[in-house]
C-alpha cells in the first residue's frame, strides 16, 4: 500500500520533461580516454589539440551529491571529423591503436570517429550524474562541461529544476522505491534508464512550493560542502531533506518507519 501511495502521489520521470543518456561508449578506451600527462602532451605539440579533448569521469566516480575527478579526459573525435588534417597529434596518438580501433563496432566514419551520439551537447549543460551499479542512490549534480563514460547516465532538462529533482533522487523513499523496480546484484542495484524512468517523484505545484524551495536550499548547502571536501559528513542536511520528502508524499508516521526500518 505505501508503493502505492508513492506512485500515486509521484508521477513517473518517463513523463517529465527531462532526457536520460548513457555516458559515452568508445569501443576502445585504452585509445580515447587519456590521462593528464597525456592530454598536456598532445595539447604541447598542437595547441588546437585541446579542442577535442574533454574532462570524463566513470561510474567510479561519482558518489552521492559529490564526484572525484580522476584526472581523466576524453578525446572526443566527433562522428565525421576529420582528425589527420585537423588535429595530427591526436591522429598520431591514436594511430598506436589503428588495428585495434578498426575492430571495434562503436565508431563513426573513419575509425578515428567514435560513434554517431545526437547528445553530446548535453554534456556541457547543467545535469544530474550517477553510476550505472551503485548500493546507494547515487546521484550528484555537475553544472558545467563534464562527459561521462559509459558506465555512468547523465539527465538534463530545460524546464526541471534540477536540484529539486535531486533533492526526491537522493531521498530514502526514492531508495525504497527503487529496490522494488530494479534488479540487485548482491548488494548493488542496476541504475540503469529502463529503471530510473520508474522512478516516481511528486510535481511542484503551489501547495508543496514551499517544501520544493526548502529541498532546493539544502541540496545547495550540500552541493557547496560537498566541492569544498567530497569526503564532508553530510548526513544531517540530508535527513532534512528526507523529511521534508516525506511532507511531499503526505506519509504517516507508521509509513516513515517502514522506510526508515528498510533503509537499515
Amino acid at each position: 500500500s505505501l508503493k502505492e501511495k508513492i506512485e500515486r502521489i509521484g508521477k513517473p520521470l518517463k513523463d517529465w520533461d527531462v532526457n536520460i543518456y548513457r555516458g559515452v561508449l568508445t569501443g576502445l578506451n585504452d585509445a580515447f580516454i587519456i590521462d593528464t600527462a597525456t592530454k598536456e602532451r598532445l595539447c604541447a605539440e598542437d595547441p588546437k589539440s585541446a579542442e577535442i579533448i574533454k574532462p570524463i569521469l566513470r561510474g567510479r566516480d561519482i558518489k552521492r551529491y559529490s564526484y572525484e575527478w580522476a584526472g581523466l579526459w576524453i578525446i572526443a573525435t566527433g562522428f565525421d571529423l576529420d582528425i589527420p588534417n585537423l588535429y595530427p597529434a591526436v591522429y598520431n596518438h591514436l594511430l598506436k591503436f589503428e588495428e585495434k580501433a578498426k575492430k571495434r563496432d562503436d565508431q563513426g566514419k573513419n575509425w578515428w570517429n567514435l560513434r554517431a551520439c545526437k547528445y553530446y551537447n548535453e554534456f556541457e549543460k547543467e545535469k544530474i550524474i550517477w553510476a550505472d551499479i551503485s548500493t546507494i542512490n547515487p546521484f550528484a549534480l555537475f553544472e558545467e562541461l563534464m562527459y561521462l563514460e559509459a558506465t555512468a547516465y547523465i539527465l538534463t532538462s530545460d524546464t526541471v529544476n534540477l536540484k529539486y529533482l535531486i533533492a526526491c533522487l537522493n531521498s530514502k523513499i526514492t531508495f525504497f522505491e527503487f529496490r522494488t523496480i530494479s534488479n540487485s546484484l548482491d548488494k548493488a542495484f542496476r541504475w540503469t534508464k529502463q529503471y530510473i524512468e520508474q522512478i516516481h517523484v511528486p510535481i511542484i505545484t503551489a501547495a508543496n512550493q514551499h517544501i520544493a524551495d526548502q529541498m532546493i536550499e539544502l541540496v545547495e548547502q550540500i552541493t557547496a560542502i560537498k566541492k569544498a571536501n567530497t569526503k564532508a559528513d553530510t548526513s544531517e542536511l540530508e535527513g532534512q531533506i528526507d523529511r521534508l520528502v516525506y511532507q511531499l508524499y503526505d506519509l504517516t508516521k507508521d509509513e516513515i518507519a517502514i522506510i526508515e526500518r528498510e533503509d537499515n
